[in-house]
């Protein structure tokens, strides 16, 4: 694996020079994940299997440490490979897929910092959940005995400084519909009907106000139920009030001059529950059921089958004092 060269010194091949007599190989080199810092700010030097794994001389090939994976250990592994429920992946690409879409051009950030490409994480198929996705959602519902609760709602204005034209992709919790970006085309039904074709959504109350010189409105959308299976994951998920970073919109196809689409808070307090087992059962995670507490039924808990009282009025032990002769 190579040549002898002047003083009777070995000229190795690549990748055979970890041993004078070019019989050892090297094996792939990563920035470590733990080394000694040379300077301020400066760390992570390139090491034989990322200083997460012992090399194998005689294969070349690295043996990972527990938690690491890749040719040169330089990404962390995902548990129990996501259990078969999900996908593994690193920061960077989850950032680009599911990040916040501050710029309005439907990906998430870049997120390039020194682990971008080596942390990872399960990111869970709708209905499961956890760090290793192992854990099956429930049904979830309303607490069917708090009252005189409101939907979360929202509001979505779109406008611009001429007539606007073309299309707004809409997204919520990482679904998405795309309608007419001009408001003369989509009333407050055709408003109602698209949010609906969202598999997170059951249904929504949408009322569109009137529409500006430049085909731009504000519409109020009520989320008033969400389905009883959730479509929801360890990413995408709420009780009933779901942040303002849920929803988004990419103008990326709108036209016009500074083209504008905003979501805005509506109602965000007394809300409608919207809980795992309605918060009157327990959750079996291996199975995805709620097992009711007494009084309530459903497949989410959600119904009360008796009245519940907090009081008790009856004498259940009475004493009475007598002299000890």
């Amino acid at each position: 694996h190579g040549s002898c060269g002047a003083d009777n010194v070995c000229a190795c091949d690549a990748d055979f020079s970890a041993a004078p007599d070019c019989s050892k190989r090297q094996c792939p080199s990563a920035a470590a994940w733990f080394d000694r810092a040379t300077a301020v700010d400066t760390a992570h030097a390139l090491m034989e299997c990322a200083n997460a794994g012992l090399c194998n001389r005689e294969q070349g090939v690295c043996e990972c440490f527990d938690g690491f994976t890749g040719q040169a250990c330089q990404r962390l592994s995902c548990p129990s490979s996501c259990s078969g429920h999900g996908t593994c992946m690193t920061t960077a690409q989850a950032s680009i897929l599911y990040g916040i879409d501050d710029d309005f051009d439907g990906d998430g950030p870049l997120y390039s910092n020194w682990d971008a490409d080596i942390t990872t994480f399960c990111v869970c198929d709708i209905g499961f959940w956890g760090g290793d996705c192992s854990s099956r959602l429930c049904p979830k519902g309303d607490d069917p005995l708090t009252t005189s609760q409101s939907a979360r709602s929202v509001f979505l204005t779109t406008g611009a400084a001429s007539a606007i034209g073309g299309s707004v992709t809409i997204t919520f919790q990482g679904e998405s519909f795309t309608m007419s970006a001009d408001a003369n085309s989509v009333d407050s039904q055709a408003c109602r009907t698209f949010f609906e074709s969202l598999p997170n959504i059951q249904s929504v109350q949408c009322s569109r106000g009137a529409v500006d010189g430049n085909n731009g409105a504000s519409y109020e959308i009520e989320l008033s139920e969400y389905p009883l299976n959730p479509h929801q994951n360890n990413l995408f998920y709420h009780d009933g009030n779901p942040s303002l970073s849920s929803f988004s919109c990419d103008v990326s196809q709108m036209t016009g001059t500074a083209v504008t689409c905003l979501f805005t808070d509506g109602t965000t307090s007394n809300l409608q529950e919207y809980s795992l087992c309605s918060g009157r059962g327990m959750c079996d995670p291996s199975v995805g059921q709620c097992t009711c507490f007494n009084g309530f039924l459903g497949a989410a808990c959600g119904t009360a089958s008796s009245v519940i009282t907090n009081a008790q009025d009856n004498d259940v032990l009475l004493l009475h004092a007598q002299s000890v002769s």
